[in-house]
């Protein structure tokens, strides 16, 4: 099967992010508590460094729900790290999923990696791990990352080419192609 690389399902869309944008994700990143940024100024100028493709995280009519990325490609081509960053409020009702499964999608589609890693902490781990059956759990860094005032440990997690093709990218398929259809006209009795 072909993977498209989509952008777009019913309930949000991912539009490239640029340095314009940068803000967003800065404001975003101090809002879920990560203490350990650079200044404003700082940020700004890296922005897009090591990153191979970045989006913002839209409702289709372009309210800002968040930001995913994919960057750190190997060399060889063989893996990339996605990176999803969402408000808990913003990624309820499974919109944060959504935004994984097409991020990952788009992943697949546009390079030919094997896998695709991604990392979290315990904050949102339920959400992450829980919910994709196909990631595998490939590692914890102890204590590595810092923020809201406490050391946290990181999950590492890949997702593999050959299970996406199997089981997720017809799934994504029918998440893009599933649109509510308007309700049958009624019509009065004659």
């Amino acid at each position: 099967m072909r993977i498209f690389p989509h952008l777009q399902s019913r309930r949000i869309r991912l539009r490239p992010a640029g340095a314009r944008d940068s803000i967003k994700l800065y404001e975003l990143l101090l809002g879920l508590g990560l203490n350990t940024l650079p200044s404003p100024d700082d940020f700004v100028s890296a922005f897009g460094r090591g990153v191979t493709a970045s989006f913002l995280v839209e409702t289709p009519g372009g309210d800002f729900l968040g930001f995913c990325s994919l960057h750190g490609m190997s060399p060889a081509g063989h893996h990339v790290e996605g990176g999803i960053y969402m408000s808990p409020e913003n990624s309820a009702n499974g919109v944060g999923a959504e935004a994984s499964l097409l991020m990952i999608n788009y992943a697949f589609a546009m390079w030919n990696v094997r896998k695709v890693y991604f990392q979290t902490t315990e904050a949102s781990l339920s959400a992450i791990g829980g919910d994709l059956k196909v990631s595998h759990k490939e590692g914890i860094l102890s204590g590595h990352q810092y923020f809201s005032g406490q050391h946290w440990d990181v999950h590492v997690f890949a997702i593999y080419r050959e299970e996406w093709d199997q089981f997720c990218a017809h799934a994504v398929e029918r998440l893009v192609r599933d649109r509510p259809r308007a309700p049958a006209a009624r019509h009065a009795p004659a």
